[in-house]
């Protein structure tokens, strides 16, 4: 269920990542990952409750368990942007559904490029995944994972960075 090498999902999230693997690959194309503040404001924009508005999730949104099944019948993830009524109104896509994103924790918004946790520090995850039904669809819903913890369900968005 991991994305990484598998060439019929070269356009899915990577995911089966930790944080440090995350926050790596971010710095290396000179970004860093989100923190949960910038997140939840992407995640409900203009006083929306949801990334697309105030409509409950479905398949029709993000990529999630639903009727049909985990991810939306397929499984898995699925490639990303592909969920068209799901994207917010700044132009982001799959905020909610697919993978759970990595983020830098709060408390954190003056300095995040500094911030680097242990291995054993809870990280927050945001965004609900592929296996995951409506309540999880929520941005308001935070998981917390080790930083060395990595499964099929979390991934990572990378931001720019402030200059």
């Amino acid at each position: 269920l991991c994305n990484f090498g598998i060439e019929a999902r070269g356009q899915h999230p990577m995911n089966c990542v930790t944080y440090e693997q995350a926050s790596s690959y971010c710095r290396w194309r000179r970004k860093r990952l989100p923190t949960e503040s910038e997140w939840v404001r992407a995640a409900k924009p203009l006083g929306y409750a949801k990334p697309w508005g105030n409509q409950a999730p479905s398949c029709e949104f993000a990529v999630m368990y639903e009727a049909e099944g985990k991810g939306c019948g397929e499984q898995h993830t699925a490639p990303v942007a592909t969920r068209p009524r799901g994207r917010s109104p700044h132009g982001l896509w799959d905020l909610v559904g697919n993978v759970r994103e990595w983020l830098i924790p709060a408390g954190h918004e003056t300095a995040p490029e500094a911030f680097t946790p242990s291995p054993h520090d809870l990280i927050p995850v945001r965004g609900g995944a592929w296996h995951q039904g409506a309540p999880a669809q929520d941005p308001d819903n935070k998981t917390m994972l080790l930083a060395s913890e990595a499964d099929e369900f979390t991934g990572f968005r990378c931001v720019i960075a402030k200059q």
